[in-house]
């Protein structure tokens, strides 16, 4: 059973009755793998409750399986029924009598062709990443002067596998318990096709939106240093499509033609990492061009920055809590662009509406104060005295713990002292009193957390995360 090989996209039902093993959460994996959109699983096992019946199944807990348990494993599908109960059971000498057991009947969702283009994508690159005798190529940005754009293939593969063995769903990006890909429906608009750039950073980070816009907006998403994307890039930049990234020479949404092409490329990412996907898409235009002339030249368009700064993201203020002021969202930048362009006006509301569940599922997933007690108050108190005395990186602007990415270095250290960052670290300390009588335990506490690399390997909460601090070790 554990080594049947169930393919992908091959069943339009899976049956399984009293299928219990060991290795339940890969084989649950391969089973929705397995399924066609729209195709259904019937599942029947013994709970842990079995235990005190022995009328049948496993002797042993480890193999029993509770409807919470299922409901993690089975996240991505819609649930048609999920129950626990108590039934006869007469199959055989070895199972008969009362059981206890949890019935689960649960769907694929039906997704749309841009979604379903867009999932096809996650599985080829996931493919490609986690192929055992996968080797370095190059690519687009092979010759970058930037060190992470330079190594993006490599990076992008030590994210797939930290993002693997963190059990996270390649589609929505979020721990499989927390998946929402069953809660995203895509909408049908035309006129303009957008192309997300995703930054080896940004990837498979469950905050990003980028990954939506190719699902909710029906677009495209590529992923930067991929080989596979390098020639669709190409073909997008030989289209000299405009690309939103505000800079000296761009000009207006309003300003477009309407002979422009009906693409849009979107660099996501931080500022920083969006204007070295920029620099990088300049220098292949412009080597794919036999002569250089403005009329030939890439052209970006900005968004209005009174409507910029004004604006505060939903999304960024629900996960980051006074973070939303003048700052957006990859989807949220699509929408302010059709709206100045006077498309689909009045659908904003409702695309954003979608994200709900994205926003619920990563307020869950993130980093959150455990308690209010009077010893974390004490501890993160104690930790913002000690602060300025802590050595950290002084080449990083990314702080792993309260997922923010500060303008410079400087502003990092200012952060790291602050209240909300030393209350986040004092929430995962544990609770040992003495701590407080030793400044030792509190400097080596706070560097675990806040000083060695920014935050260590083993407590990253991304796997773009765990992946940049690896590359930092090895000295790229």
């Amino acid at each position: 059973m554990t080594d049947y090989d169930i393919g992908v996209q091959k069943w339009d039902a899976i049956v399984l009755i009293f299928a219990h093993t060991m290795e339940r959460e890969a084989l649950h994996e391969r089973c929705i793998n397995g399924l066609v959109p729209g195709g259904v699983i019937i599942l029947e096992a013994y709970t842990p409750e079995q235990l005190q019946f022995k009328t049948g199944g496993p002797p042993d807990e480890a193999r029993l399986v509770s409807a919470s348990m299922l409901q993690n494993d089975f996240a991505g599908l819609v649930m048609i029924r999920l129950e626990q109960v108590e039934r006869l059971v007469n199959e055989g000498v070895y199972h008969s009598g009362l059981g206890a057991v949890v019935q689960m009947i649960g769907r694929k969702p039906v997704y749309s062709e841009a979604a379903m283009a867009y999932r096809s994508e996650m599985d080829a690159i996931f493919e490609y990443y986690l192929d055992p005798d996968w080797k370095e190529q190059q690519h687009i940005g092979s010759h970058s002067k930037d060190r992470l754009l330079k190594s993006a293939d490599l990076s992008n593969r030590m994210t797939v596998c930290n993002a693997t063995k963190q059990k996270r769903c390649r589609y929505c990006w979020l721990p499989r318990q927390r998946c929402f890909c069953a809660s995203i429906h895509s909408k049908s608009y035309s006129g303009i096709r957008f192309v997300v750039l995703c930054h080896p950073q940004e990837f498979l980070r469950s905050t990003s939106t980028g990954k939506l816009c190719s699902q909710l907006l029906e677009g495209e998403l590529l992923l930067f240093g991929y080989p596979g994307h390098d020639n669709r890039l190409k073909q997008i930049l030989e289209s000299r499509c405009p690309i939103l990234f505000p800079t000296e020479d761009s000009i207006s949404v309003a300003e477009l033609t309407t002979t422009d092409s009906s693409y849009v490329l979107l660099p996501d990412g931080t500022w920083k990492q969006a204007a070295a996907m920029l620099s990088v898409c300049k220098t292949t235009f412009s080597s794919m061009e036999e002569e250089s002339s403005p009329e030939k030249s890439l052209r970006c368009v900005r968004l209005d920055p009174v409507t910029f700064d004004s604006r505060t993201s939903p999304i960024i203020e629900a996960v980051h809590p006074g973070f939303g002021q003048g700052r957006i969202s990859t989807l949220e930048a699509c929408l302010m662009f059709c709206k100045e362009k006077e498309l689909w006006t009045s659908v904003e509301d409702v695309i954003l509406d979608e994200l709900n569940p994205m926003i619920q599922a990563t307020r869950l997933a993130r980093w959150k104060i455990q308690s209010n007690s009077i010893f974390n108050e004490d501890v993160s108190n104690a930790f913002q005295e000690i602060a300025d005395h802590v050595v950290h990186r002084g080449d990083c602007t990314y702080c792993c713990i309260c997922g923010v990415t500060l303008s410079t270095p400087l502003r990092l250290k200012h952060h790291l002292k602050g209240k909300r960052h030393c209350d986040l670290v004092a929430s995962m300390i544990k609770d040992d009193a003495s701590i407080l009588k030793s400044e030792h335990l509190l400097k080596s506490n706070f560097e675990k957390y806040s000083a060695r690399n920014i935050v260590s390997c083993d407590v990253a909460t991304e796997p773009a995360d765990t992946t940049l601090l690896k590359l930092l070790e090895m000295g790229f």
